[in-house]
């Protein structure tokens, strides 16, 4: 079987639209094994799918127009993975498609990834977690005090910027006047 190819076009997800027995297959197996999830490296959000069982990755793949990877295992005891993901504007309308069929907090996910427009928008500016946005007074003393109760990366996706920006008001080397 041959493995979809990125060619940079924008995937064909009407497979998905037009069929909705596979719709429902894939929603019961991201609801399982998917992630639903954006990078803090990445402005775009992002459908990920890790298995050992090639073949449903490859249809997994073939439904949302990803393509499928190896990862190589780290010991002869275990098993390779394989691995697809789509991303940006693809992901979240596969999201769309998927959300009314997904549980609970697959749901709140998904919903908290469409609302925020920097991910994956169909004019290619970006607003997400990563920027050259500038923090106001208030949010620094923010990242101040959130710094020690939760990981740096979480922090930065809050506030729209990078982790070494986070890294680097904590350390007191951007933003020394606010205290």
């Amino acid at each position: 079987m041959k493995l979809p190819v990125r060619t940079g076009k924008m995937p064909d997800l009407s497979m998905l639209k037009g069929d909705l027995q596979a719709l429902a297959w894939l929603a019961g197996l991201l609801e399982g094994e998917g992630c639903f999830t954006a990078g803090v490296a990445s402005p775009s959000a992002r459908i990920v799918l890790h298995m050992a069982d090639r073949d449903v990755v490859e249809r997994a793949a073939r439904l949302l127009g990803g393509e499928v990877s190896l990862l190589r295992p780290a010991t002869e005891k275990h098993k390779a993975m394989w691995r697809t993901e789509v991303g940006s504007v693809a992901a979240r309308e596969a999201m769309e498609l998927l959300l009314p069929l997904m549980g609970e907090r697959r749901s709140s996910r998904i919903r908290e990834l469409l609302a925020n427009p920097g991910w994956g928008r169909r004019d290619g500016k970006h607003r997400g977690p990563v920027g050259q946005r500038k923090l106001n007074e208030e949010q620094v003393k923010a990242v101040l005090r959130l710094s020690g109760l939760e990981p740096q990366s979480r922090i930065a996706y809050r506030f729209g910027v990078g982790q070494g920006t986070i890294s680097k008001i904590v350390s007191g080397h951007r933003y020394k006047e606010v205290s």
